[in-house]
């Protein structure tokens, strides 16, 4: 289970430094930030986590890491709009934390690259119609996985609405 570090976030290189030791990237750290690679690096003292950032299939591929990730993406949007004046690094590290305390894990780099999808306009975020809860959908196939990742309901145009005795029943 992640345990908050103790960040002040009055200054941006304790912030790098808080992100650092979470395992965060370092173009992703410095992207954040608008501290350069090199210094990250400095701030790191050891090796980068190695692999490829995550793109959007990989995001979608399981329900559960999809029901954590938008979880993320709608605190993270919350704090931003709460505090539009705030650094992006201070609010990427209050929404991870956040969902963390709750008990929402997820892998930072993934929580970093969901929101690098969303501001590119490759993922968006969508209210589902049967539970109310916002999830995370791909704008060019809909409906790819059809189901919102918190209840699991096919939406309600498709969806066939069984009443109390599991016979079907009308939509409205």
């Amino acid at each position: 289970m992640y345990r908050s570090p103790a960040v002040h976030y009055g200054s941006v290189y304790e912030t790098a430094r808080s992100l650092v030791s979470l395992g965060l990237r370092d173009h992703a750290v410095s992207a954040l930030t608008g501290i350069g690679k090199r210094a990250v690096r400095a701030i790191r003292r050891r090796a980068a986590p190695p692999g490829r950032a995550p793109g959007a299939s990989r995001i979608l591929r399981d329900p559960r890491a999809l029901a954590r990730l938008s979880a993320f993406a709608v605190a993270h949007r919350r704090r931003r709009e709460a505090l539009p004046g705030e650094h992006p690094a201070v609010a990427f590290h209050h929404a991870f934390s956040a969902c963390a305390s709750i008990g929402i894990d997820t892998d930072i780099n993934l929580a970093y690259g969901t929101l690098e999808l969303l501001r590119r306009g490759c993922l968006f975020l969508e209210r589902c119609r049967a539970c109310r809860a916002v999830h995370l959908r791909l704008p060019d196939y809909p409906r790819m996985h059809g189901h919102c990742p918190f209840c699991q309901a096919v939406p309600r145009q498709s969806a066939v609405v069984m009443d109390l005795f599991g016979q079907p029943g009308d939509a409205a």
